[in-house]
């Protein structure tokens, strides 16, 4: 788990660009966003996950990719950034059971069908849409620490 703590990190500062290199392009902030998916999947998928991914983790890498999207709105990885995105977001929810991660993956599966009609991804967004929305059912209640962070708006 080490490796995957470090490919984390290191994904993490090859996103942030040196003095007067060129800004990132969007198939650069899409591969960093992956590898630090990657990390944070393969985190979950240990059994039992050691360390397990922190939501502040697991959001700043739907972040991540939400930062595709804004500075390169044309670009053809958006619809993939927020499919991925929602994805994150929603497995966020299951994990820490913050009903803002599963509003995010709501919101990120709205606006790929709404800003993006000609993907692929949008024959699944109905389907999709209905499962997260299914989550709410069988979640477990926030946490005490959900409740202060939205209390000093940190979400």
């Amino acid at each position: 788990m080490i490796g995957a703590a470090l490919a984390l990190v290191m994904a993490s500062q090859a996103s942030a660009p040196a003095a007067g290199t060129p800004p990132p392009t969007a198939k650069d902030l899409f591969v960093s966003a992956q590898a630090r998916e990657r990390a944070i999947r393969a985190s979950l998928d240990a059994s039992p996950a050691e360390p397990p991914p922190t939501r502040d983790a697991m959001r700043q890498v739907v972040a991540a990719y939400r930062q595709v999207v804004l500075r390169y709105p044309k670009s053809g990885y958006c619809d993939d950034a927020l499919w991925l995105a929602a994805q994150l977001a929603a497995d966020a929810f299951v994990r820490h059971g913050d009903e803002g991660d599963r509003k995010a993956a709501i919101q990120l599966i709205d606006s790929l069908a709404r800003e993006y009609p000609s993907s692929p991804f949008v024959r699944s967004v109905k389907a999709e849409r209905a499962r997260v929305t299914a989550m709410a059912a069988s979640a477990a209640p926030a946490k005490p620490a959900d409740q202060h962070r939205a209390q000093v708006g940190n979400g």
